[in-house]
């Protein structure tokens, strides 16, 4: 298997960037002359660097044609390399903000590759080509790239960025302790360093310059291990199966009446402008609407990369104050909604005996048509053995209203699991986040005072429009992510 690596970058950046970063860049930066070209004509050059102390230096520019040109020639030709069937991966860092240079790439990629490319279903907030099996990319070139390639038409080659989380960038630090999987490396080396710079400050005759330059890297000495033992420990967890996996949500009216439905219309809107932002896919389920136009029920299935990972801690009971459009005296209303995440379960995940289910049908009633009320298109699948129950009439068809029903029963069921795992683990469930604990107050949306409250980490944010517009809900999420691994990591201690 091939792979191969190109760091984008300005051409300002040819001759020196100051940086912070203390790994050394064994990339090469993509450039082009900006003084010579519009960004239009922005021609895509590859350039090594290397960092030396904070300043990055650049040089022996490469034409990125010219490296396509070679891979094309070489890299599937069976007269010179043994393995030609074998895929192509091609990581690309983009550092430039010439869109032309990245418009280019994209020509390139197309003109030199041209039926290697993979087909629009891989591009990267589609299909998981991390779970795609090797056989199915023989011949294929799969183009990686960090960020910065969005609104380019670089966007529709690329299969798999580091912003979706199943590309992880790794500094060397990374590599040697995954590499070795030696978890007292990092402190043999610490120790080994810390010596070192503390016989420099107990020598007598060392230069007073050389002993204040000893005591300034053993600060960041011990600032570095701080982040190695903390990259080792978030390594080691362990990882939780269905952060992978589609999501399907569940959003009910609480108390608060037609206020509470306005509420849970208002929470499913959010969840939806979510989706678009991250390119994910919202498959309406079940929806029960409320005479105000608010929703008393609406189930959703959402598809993506990593969909459970980032929604699984929106689970639990949603609280909002404000002044309701009917309150005549301007008094400001408590409602609540409940929000219940659940991992989309294949079959492969759980079997379900058929034996261990009822199936009846009836007629639906409601909105929907002529079929409505003449045929038994309505069904309801009660899980024998558990007592659980899901009624699906949305469709026309008795079939299709049996698969929808299925697929939401499959996901309680396996989430149900989950929680009993869960339970034998530990006792102390309500202390962990994202529980999925519907009993629990989780978050509070106050209008009159415009702040969004996540009272499991005691986090206010002052942009409740924002966040409902979906711009600010990954600063929470983010939050309450790291909340969990802290956790995770003191139970290790």
């Amino acid at each position: 298997m091939f792979s191969t690596s190109f760091s984008f970058a300005s051409s300002k950046a040819l001759l020196a960037s100051s940086t912070s970063s203390s790994s050394i860049d064994c990339t090469c930066s993509l450039t082009r002359d900006t003084t010579t070209a519009s960004n239009n004509e922005a021609e895509p050059v590859v350039s090594v660097g290397s960092i030396r102390g904070n300043w990055k230096l650049t040089a022996s520019v490469v034409s990125l044609r010219d490296i396509f040109n070679t891979i094309k020639d070489y890299a599937f030709n069976e007269t010179v390399v043994n393995n030609y069937s074998d895929p192509i991966f091609i990581y690309l860092d983009i550092k430039t903000k010439y869109t032309g240079a990245l418009d280019q790439t994209a020509d390139l990629i197309l003109q030199m590759f041209g039926d290697r490319i993979l087909d629009k279903s891989y591009r990267y907030q589609r299909k998981n080509i991390c779970e795609t099996s090797v056989c199915d990319l023989m011949d294929k070139v799969v183009i990686m790239s960090n960020t910065g390639f969005q609104n380019t038409r670089l966007e529709e080659y690329v299969n798999i960025s580091t912003s979706n989380g199943n590309l992880q960038r790794l500094e060397y630090s990374d590599i040697i302790i995954r590499k070795n999987f030696n978890v007292n490396a990092p402190d043999i080396l610490y120790k080994s360093n810390k010596s070192e710079l503390q016989k420099i400050l107990n020598d007598e005759n060392s230069d007073l310059e050389i002993k204040q330059m000893a005591e300034t890297e053993l600060i960041d000495l011990e600032k570095e291990y701080e982040i190695n033992e903390k990259k080792l420990k978030l390594f080691l967890l362990p990882k939780d199966e269905a952060d992978k996996k589609n999501a399907i949500i569940e959003i009910r009216a609480g108390t608060g009446g037609l206020e509470a439905s306005l509420f849970a219309a208002d929470l499913f809107k959010m969840y939806e402008k979510v989706s678009h932002k991250k390119k994910w896919s919202v498959e309406l389920i079940s929806i029960s609407r409320s005479e105000a136009g608010g929703l008393k029920e609406v189930i959703a299935s959402i598809k993506g990369n990593n969909i459970y990972s980032t929604l699984k801690y929106e689970s639990g009971v949603h609280r909002v104050q404000r002044v309701p459009d009917t309150e005549t005296q301007g008094r400001v209303h408590t409602s609540a909604a409940t929000v219940a995440v659940l991992p989309e379960a294949e079959e492969v995940d759980l079997k379900i005996n058929e034996s261990d289910l009822r199936i009846d049908v009836f007629r639906a009633g409601g909105p929907g048509g002529q079929s409505v009320n003449t045929t038994d298109s309505a069904v309801r699948i009660t899980h024998i053995p558990t007592g659980l129950s899901v009624s699906q009439q949305d469709e026309k068809s008795q079939h299709k209203n049996k698969a929808k029903g299925m697929k939401i029963l499959r996901a309680r069921l396996y989430e149900l699991e989950r929680s009993r795992i869960d339970q034998e683990r530990s006792q102390d469930r309500k202390s962990k986040i994202g529980t999925g604990d519907r009993s629990e107050r989780i978050r509070t949306y106050n209008f009159p005072q415009g702040r969004v409250t996540d009272h499991r980490i005691n986090l206010t944010l002052h942009k409740l429009e924002e966040f409902l517009e979906g711009e600010a809900f990954d600063e929470m999420i983010e939050s309450l992510t790291l909340q969990a691994q802290e956790e995770s990591l003191g139970s290790l201690n």
